[in-house]
């Protein structure tokens, strides 16, 4: 078996674990989406590998992205956590921060807690959260360990 195809047979299981952990129908409430970021990201990849349209270095992010996401999605396969639009979100800011961008991870926190769900999120609390998550700690963890009064509901406080 050649590298090109060891490859697509991990990504194969990742799609089998996407599908496995995929809210069911009746709990989806996103209007806008059929398909999760994370099913979608997998198939490009896998068809990138297969029609032979990628370099050595795009296999290497592809294996890192991959890793993210077969993370994310064992965590709520094995009950940890249920799937939530968090897990996204924790998906991207970890991009970020495996590519040394910690700045725009904190910048994506603040904007899409902001946006999403109207909570203002100190620059401090941001950095904190950023920090644990590159020390390995899930999003959620993690913003359980970051201080509660640095985030606030709708203030307009920054």
């Amino acid at each position: 078996m050649n590298k090109k195809e060891q490859i697509l047979e991990k990504l194969q299981k990742l799609e089998e674990l996407i599908i496995k952990t995929e809210p069911n129908k009746d709990e989806v409430t996103d209007k806008m989406f059929l398909f999760s970021k994370h099913m979608v990201d997998n198939q490009k990849n896998m068809m990138n590998i297969d029609e032979e349209r990628v370099t050595t270095r795009d296999l290497v992010e592809i294996m890192n992205h991959s890793n993210l996401i077969w993370n994310i999605r064992n965590r709520v396969l094995d009950g940890e956590t249920e799937w939530t639009p968090m897990f996204e979100l924790e998906h991207e800011m970890m991009e970020f921060i495996q590519k040394r961008q910690k700045i725009n991870a904190i910048k994506l926190y603040r904007k899409t807690l902001k946006d999403m769900f109207s909570i203002d999120v100190t620059l401090r609390a941001s950095k904190e959260t950023v920090d644990l998550m590159a020390q390995g700690v899930p999003l959620t963890a993690a913003q359980q360990t970051t201080s509660p009064n640095m985030m606030s509901q709708g203030t307009g406080k920054k």
